[in-house]
């Protein structure tokens, strides 16, 4: 498989690469930083990403974020929204203009979705909480939309109940949702 992943240099995006790397995979970047063979630069605070460099990915896993640590100033919540939720729109919307898309996007989501909600017990069922993160999550999943409207396949894995689980675990959940979704793919 030919797989672009953003957010590759971060903690679980290290371990998506390298996993599918191990596996044979190709695996290039999509990175803010310098360009190579295996890294496509793109600009998602000046909306800049060559649709034409996007071409040819049969996967494409987003999941590129400003770090939520530090004082939560109002430039900061501007860039943990802004790298989540306009990312995950310029690179869906680019994604959807091409033919053929990926045959796979996956776009994760968090914890934060539900908010603080005590001891409550949560699940995938639970709505979302109220509050910035909550806001921040809600749009997030959203912003994948336009891949959806034009009848493409959208994984949005929660990284919800991940939290807690290494990078191996990640990895191989990451890995393992791909295949069972090729494998769908492949029997109709």
């Amino acid at each position: 498989m030919r797989i672009l992943i953003s957010g590759a240099s971060g903690f679980i995006g290290g371990a998506v690469s390298s996993h599918f790397e191990q596996k044979g995979d190709e695996v290039v970047r999509l990175s803010r930083g310098g360009s190579s063979a295996r890294t496509i630069v793109w600009d998602p605070e000046k909306a800049f990403l060559d649709r034409e460099e996007l071409e040819g990915f049969d996967v494409v896993i987003h999941l590129a974020g400003e770090p939520i640590l530090g004082r939560w100033t109002a430039d900061k919540k501007r860039r943990i929204f802004a790298s989540r939720v306009e990312s995950t729109r310029l690179l869906s919307q680019t994604l959807a203009a091409l033919a053929p898309p990926p045959r796979c996007f996956l776009s994760a989501s968090a914890v934060g979705y539900y908010g603080n909600r005590g001891e409550e017990v949560l699940t995938e069922e639970s709505l979302p909480g109220n509050g910035f993160l909550s806001h921040v999550c809600i749009e997030w999943e959203h912003a994948s939309k336009s891949l959806e409207k034009r009848g493409h396949e959208v994984l949005l894995p929660s990284m919800k109940d991940f939290h807690h689980l290494g990078e191996d675990s990640l990895a191989k959940i990451q890995y393992d949702l791909i295949n069972e979704h090729f494998q769908k793919i492949d029997q109709s």
